[in-house]
């Protein structure tokens, strides 16, 4: 590589026809930020471009389905080219199998700026900046197969880039001698392996769900005298937290709702921008008044809204889970309940020399073929002891109501 002096901004997997997921009846005010998040968290990252006047843009990865998103997700991506065009900014784009511009509209016209990389096949291309070249782009859109180095050839006497979709093939790509691979099918941010060369998934700039906490944005990448540095940039419309709290001693829902408003505060006073909350409480079985229906849940998270839940970096509690202990509490067996039986009967099963032999034969009355058998094997204790800890733990979930 030679040395060279370069700026550029890493980003993709906008989904901008996937809406975030997994939230219920929130209040009026949220609606519009809820529903304008993919495009919000999208449109900071062409707003970074431009702040930071990078050379470049590159975006790796699904930005829409053209025909979910609609003429709104195609006019909102052609302005944001359209404006980095007007700044003098090339944007690179190895796109998915769904949205190449070979699906676009062919009424739509690819702007200036932007290169979309051959489907199927690594293409070259090398950015000229002031007539000279500045860096190799070895791209290619498709993400159907993985990502391999021996794919991506070139002479790589400047600085070289790769772009592409689909699960790398980590081992290969650090052999190889890409200065730095921008890749995309993660939704968090990943980054590889940092030395001597950078392979990085910038993930999506906005989380969808409860499976895609914490900060969402893009990635500054900075080259100079041989080294490159890369920095994130969150630019999330809202952000998704998953917070586990044990239950306060004395265990009351009162005091279990004022320890969670003050960690509701504390996140509050860090964080610059809205927050979706889902908890997970520990010892929820020693708390007094909780119900076996799991209305205390649904109450708890109602008043907790009605608290802190204001859009202006607000926090929003989308569900309240209860985390079950490894073993069940001893009044839990002493209960005249179907969980109480339940677990009585599990517990004389870990005492069973026979307990192997008392499963099949059960499986056996309930008529369950016998190629299933072969999967029952309790004779070690150890084994057996983990599967009836785990039959404990489901049982509890789906008898007690309160999980």
């Amino acid at each position: 590589m030679a040395d060279s002096t370069l700026r550029f901004l890493h980003a993709g997997a906008f989904r901008l026809d996937e809406p975030l997921d997994g939230l219920s009846d929130p209040p009026a005010e949220w609606l519009d930020l809820l529903a304008d998040a993919p495009y919000t968290a999208a449109q900071h990252v062409f707003a970074t471009a431009m702040a930071e006047e990078v050379d470049f843009l590159l975006l790796v990865g699904r930005l829409l389905d053209p025909h979910r998103a609609g003429p709104r997700g195609m006019a909102f991506l052609l302005d944001q080219f359209e404006q980095l065009a007007a700044k003098e900014i090339a944007v690179y784009w190895a796109a998915s199998d769904l949205d190449h511009w070979e699906k676009w509209p062919s009424g739509c016209q690819q702007p200036r700026n932007l290169h979309v990389f051959a489907h199927g096949h690594v293409e070259e291309v090398t950015h000229i900046r002031g007539g000279e070249p500045l860096a190799t782009l070895l791209g290619r859109s498709g993400g159907s197969g993985g990502v391999r180095g021996a794919d991506f050839s070139a002479d790589f006497s400047r600085y070289t880039i790769g772009m592409a979709c689909g699960q790398p093939d980590k081992k290969s790509l650090s052999r190889h001698s890409v200065d730095y691979w921008a890749l995309s099918g993660q939704s968090t941010r990943e980054t590889y392996f940092s030395k001597p060369r950078h392979a990085h998934d910038a993930g999506s700039p906005q989380g969808r769900s409860e499976l895609e906490t914490g900060p969402h944005g893009c990635t500054m990448v900075r080259v100079a005298g041989g080294r490159t540095t890369i920095t994130p940039v969150a630019g999330d419309a809202v952000r998704w937290n998953e917070v586990t709290i044990e239950a306060p001693r004395p265990a009351t829902l009162e005091t279990l709702e004022s320890a969670m408003s003050d960690q509701i505060r504390r996140l509050s006073a860090d964080a610059d921008r809205p927050q979706l909350v889902v908890w997970n409480v520990e010892g929820i079985e020693r708390v007094e008044g909780v119900g076996r229906d799991g209305k205390w849940r649904r109450e708890l998270a109602s008043r907790l809204r009605k608290k802190h839940a204001t859009v202006d970096n607000g926090v929003w509690t989308v569900r309240i889970d209860a985390v079950l202990p490894e073993a069940p509490p001893e009044q839990w067996l002493e209960e005249n309940t179907m969980l109480g039986d339940f677990l009585r009967e599990l517990h004389e099963y870990s005492f069973r020399d026979d307990a192997e032999r008392a499963l099949r034969n059960h499986l056996a009355e309930l008529g369950i073929s016998s190629d299933i058998h072969e999967f029952c094997d309790l004779s070690d204790r150890e084994e057996r002891d983990r599967v009836l800890r785990e039959a404990s733990k489901l049982g509890a979930d789906l008898l007690r109501g309160n999980a």
